[in-house]
């Protein structure tokens, strides 16, 4: 880092000197068609400008972080840029009459005494040289250091995204093949007890395949492409289960801006299958409604005649994909008598 910093600095100080050395001649040759002792004037140029562009340099630092993190607090970031430009303006004449005006008092009379300037113009000349050559620092690195800061941003941003993209293909490629072993166990069974029963089952099953295949590469979809994946799949168990279990679907209201991650509502419903036990006489009820900004998935709750073997993957996947999406959460709640899911349903940035 301090590699770094010495040979950013050696540069600014390399083009403040030969700046201010060229502001100089340019005045000192209009004003008195001559330049006294030009090495004499380019060695002690050099030595001003080495202190004062150092000081500039790490002075700058602290003040540019310190106005930025005003910046990042405040609102109002024309009046900070105001506020900015003021002190700099003021430490520089403090810095110049402290580095410039007295040394020049002592090591420039003589030549000073030989100008055709008067002594408070030919101190306003050279406070002016210096200002002018290294002035720029602050404010024109500043500008590369925040463009620089800018595109490191946006490479990151853009990295962040090609991440979480990355990660909610994952995602769905876990749960695709968890819904079909689940799916093709269930065609095995029907195919020997009911050839018909079982071309019905697939038929709904590749009409969900159609929907997840069209938004595959989607994090999030329109909830009416999500009531079309429900009631398919509510079609799909109803074709298995016959009368042991009975979906209710009710989604009332305008839900053209309303969007949820793909496959949510069947995830759900085939975690109510696992965890409990259903027959003709106790069947199953799994209601599924909106209420305020949330999709919920409700069901009985039935003790099964053996364990669940379930592997907790649905919910697990379900909670990550909306981390994913920010700062909403599942809300579960589990009492004794209902197992109830509340999905959050998000806007549409358009909207």
């Amino acid at each position: 880092m301090n590699r770094i910093i010495n040979k950013k600095n050696g540069k600014v100080i390399v083009q403040a000197f030969l700046t201010s050395y060229f502001i100089y001649y340019l005045f000192s040759f209009i004003v008195n068609g001559v330049v006294y002792n030009p090495l004499r004037i380019l060695s002690f140029n050099f030595f001003l400008v080495v202190i004062y562009v150092n000081v500039i340099f790490f002075g700058s630092k602290y003040l540019s972080d310190f106005f930025n993190r005003l910046i990042t607090k405040w609102t109002n970031v024309k009046a900070i840029k105001t506020i900015e430009l003021f002190t700099v303006l003021i430490i520089a004449l403090f810095l110049n009459y402290t580095i410039v005006i007295i040394p020049v008092d002592i090591y420039y009379k003589d030549l000073i005494e030989q100008s055709n300037f008067p002594p408070e113009r030919e101190r306003l000349v050279i406070s002016l040289q210096m200002i002018v050559a290294v002035g720029y620092y602050y404010f024109v690195e500043q500008i590369k250091a925040k463009k620089a800061l800018a595109e490191i941003e946006l490479k990151t941003q853009k990295l962040k995204k090609e991440n979480t993209q990355a990660q909610l293909l994952a995602l769905k490629n876990q749960i695709n093949p968890h819904f079909l072993f689940n799916s093709f166990n269930i065609l095995n069974s029907l195919i020997e007890l009911d050839p018909s029963r079982a071309k019905k089952f697939l038929e709904k099953l590749s009409n969900i395949y159609r929907v997840f295949l069209e938004n595959i590469n989607e994090s999030l979809i329109p909830l009416q492409k999500e009531i079309e994946v429900m009631e398919s799949y509510r079609d799909l168990l109803q074709t298995r289960f016959h009368n042991h279990m009975k979906i209710d679907i009710k989604i009332e209201g305008n839900n053209s801006e309303l969007l949820i991650p793909p496959g949510v509502s069947q995830m759900l419903m085939e975690n109510a299958i696992k965890h409990n036990g259903f027959n003709k006489k106790t069947p199953l009820y799994i209601s599924i409604y909106t209420e305020v900004e949330y999709l919920v998935i409700k069901n009985n709750k039935q003790k099964r005649t053996e364990p669940s073997t379930s592997t907790g993957i649905g919910l697990r996947n379900i909670k990550a994909r909306y981390e994913l999406q920010g700062n909403e959460e599942l809300l579960i709640e589990n009492t004794d008598q209902y197992f109830i899911v509340k999905a959050p349903l998000l806007k549409s940035q358009a909207s």
